[in-house]
């Protein structure tokens, strides 16, 4: 399957997988107060990311994508983490994984083929200096110092907004609460 055919069947998988999830989590008060804290991280990222970018319009290299080049995606890992760890049944870890890495990899190289067509040298630079997915360690001098000397734009709630990210907390928001009806009457 292509990557632009993930991009457009990606949303309608998540909600299926969410409802598989719902059905055959066995959450217990422990695992809660385990993946609660990883929910909250991951959603914490994405809304950091979505403050910074402008999608389609400039190359965002501030906030969260001065360490990753996909904090959006991260932060979404982060979170299907965080559920995982509440649900405490290990085939959801496998389809989970499954689903991100046969869905969102292929997803995330079309969208850095997209971004380097739109922005060419700046991207291919950026694309050397910032890491694909996982934070890297030793970016932490080389932003301190760029962060001394910031003149770009900072994070804007507006662009939160715009980006659609209440969608991710909503969703999360449901599928919790699904979780601890499930948990506390089930």
């Amino acid at each position: 399957m292509s990557p632009t055919s993930l991009q457009r069947i990606r949303v309608p998988i998540g909600f299926s997988y969410a409802t598989l999830y719902v059905f055959t989590a066995a959450p217990e008060i422990d695992s809660l107060w385990i993946g609660l804290p990883i929910i909250i991280t991951g959603l914490a990222i994405r809304i950091w990311a979505a403050g910074h970018i402008e999608k389609g319009k400039i190359l965002t290299s501030k906030g969260p994508y001065q360490w990753t080049r996909n904090p959006l995606y991260l932060g979404s890992f982060i979170i299907g983490c965080g559920f995982i760890l509440i649900a405490s049944n290990l085939w959801l870890i496998v389809i989970f994984c499954s689903l991100f890495f046969c869905i969102y990899l292929p997803v995330m190289r079309q969208e850095e083929r997209e971004l380097e067509s739109s922005f060419g040298e700046a991207f291919r630079n950026y694309r050397k200096q910032v890491p694909f997915f996982l934070p890297s360690i030793r970016l932490w001098d080389r932003v301190r110092m760029e962060r001394n000397s910031m003149h770009s734009h900072n994070f804007r709630w507006c662009l939160v907004i715009s980006n659609r990210e209440y969608q991710a907390v909503i969703g999360s928001l449901i599928i919790l609460f699904l979780t601890l009806v499930k948990m506390l009457w089930v």
